[in-house]
């Protein structure tokens, strides 16, 4: 009798495991809406560099980007139960489960923004400059809501029967470093959610907002909130792009302003948008120039050594270090293992068991040493080559009129700036 409880419930956890839901990615190639210009973002794909906001661990934030949040204040909806700062993280696909290895649809790494156990409104955003006043430019990016009520190993249980209100996400424009919090200076999209979007939880949607260039210089958001303190309330972030189109703006019949509400608001004054910074593990800022080389540099890896320590020791990501030596396992170091380290890190004369390699030629890192071509070479992408050559990815792509960034090719010679 005893084993046979025993064999119920493993049959039925055995069911329980098949229901997990499918993860409803978005397709690689990303419609471009109709642009009729270049991609404005800085970093729009967040394949580039991150720092640490306000040096927080917990908040690392794409560069070009500033993140903004309630912290410890209720929300609309939420019955008085305080909202929390989220985390965020810029995800590198090595580090997902096969699983969540669908989530990443463009490129080696995504934006992951989330809390558990707690209410959550935070936005991300980003000062642009350069507009058109009278365009007419169309912001939009592939965001994955993922909400979770209950969650064991691979198994996600949605939020289940809630009103269409309590879970939502939307875009808005302002001028440029208009603060989150003061919300009547930002012209908000309504909230997307679970009553106007099939199948909001649990799948990637293609958010668009088209709006009217006011000035040279905007703001464009991004925004989540959860009333409920669920296992997870988080979003995916990935690909975004704000370009000029043709037609007229949207007009939003019925879109409300929410209330203010008391929270941090770390949106940077005009001039002030961070930078892309890398970040060592130790926390401490990096340097902020790399000295010259003559060759590459190799790193051997020393008994006890991980990746976020040799990424502090030269001043570079420790995602970097990996993909750039194509590590499927980051955690399988072992020593005498030979690194090579990215080129565009900041500190390659200042560590330790650091060895140029004889006779062999350095990847560009000064405008000095600037080729006049580069041919597009297997893994690479804009920002990873604009980092390389020591140019600016934006006008990487202008001079080589690359409409879409994203859509490198191996063998494509690009026009170096």
């Amino acid at each position: 009798m005893k084993l046979k409880k025993i064999m119920t419930a493993l049959l039925g956890l055995g069911m329980v495991i098949s229901s997990v839901p499918a993860i409803f990615a978005a397709p690689v190639e990303q419609a471009t809406g109709g642009c009729t210009g270049p991609n404005v973002l800085v970093n729009p794909t967040f394949e580039g560099d991150w720092y640490r906001q306000g040096g927080t661990v917990e908040l690392s934030v794409p560069g070009g980007w500033a993140a903004s949040f309630i912290d410890g204040d209720p929300i609309p909806g939420s019955a008085g139960k305080a909202a929390r700062r989220p985390e965020i993280v810029v995800w590198n696909r090595w580090q997902a489960s096969e699983t969540d290895k669908a989530l990443f649809i463009h490129g080696e790494k995504i934006v992951k923004m989330f809390k558990p156990w707690s209410p959550v409104k935070f936005a991300l955003s980003q000062n642009v400059d350069k507009l058109v006043v009278g365009q007419t430019y169309e912001f939009s990016g592939w965001v994955y809501i993922d909400v979770v009520s209950k969650q064991m190993g691979e198994y996600k249980e949605g939020y289940g029967n809630i009103y269409n209100e309590a879970v939502g996400f939307r875009m808005g424009a302002s001028k440029w470093g208009s603060g989150w919090l003061n919300e009547d200076q930002i012209r908000y999209t309504p909230f997307w959610n679970p009553g106007n979007t099939t199948d909001f939880n649990f799948k990637y949607h293609h958010f668009k907002y088209r709006f009217t260039a006011t000035d040279p210089k905007q703001t464009v958001w991004a925004e989540f909130y959860s009333v409920y303190g669920f296992n997870s309330n988080g979003i995916f972030l990935d690909n975004f792009n704000l370009c000029a189109v043709n037609g007229p703006a949207d007009a939003f019949a019925g879109g409300k302003i929410a209330q203010n509400a008391p929270g941090q608001d770390v949106t940077p004054v005009p001039g002030e948008m961070p930078q892309p910074t890398l970040v060592p593990a130790s926390g401490s800022p990096a340097a902020t120039s790399a000295p010259a080389q003559t060759g590459p540099v190799t790193y051997t890896v020393q008994p006890g050594d991980n990746l976020s320590r040799i990424g502090a020791k030269f001043g570079v990501s420790p995602f970097d270090i990996a993909a750039y030596n194509k590590l499927k396992d980051a955690s399988a170091i072992y020593g005498g293992q030979v690194l090579i380290i990215p080129p565009w890190a900041t500190k390659l004369n200042q560590a330790p068991a650091a060895t140029a390699v004889p006779g062999a030629t350095a990847a560009p890192t000064t405008p000095a040493s600037k080729p006049a071509t580069y041919t597009v070479q297997p893994g690479d992408y804009l920002y990873k080559i604009a980092r390389l050559l020591g140019v600016d990815a934006n006008e990487l792509a202008r001079v080589n009129n690359l409409t879409d960034p994203s859509k490198l090719y191996v063998g494509q010679v690009l026009i170096v700036p």
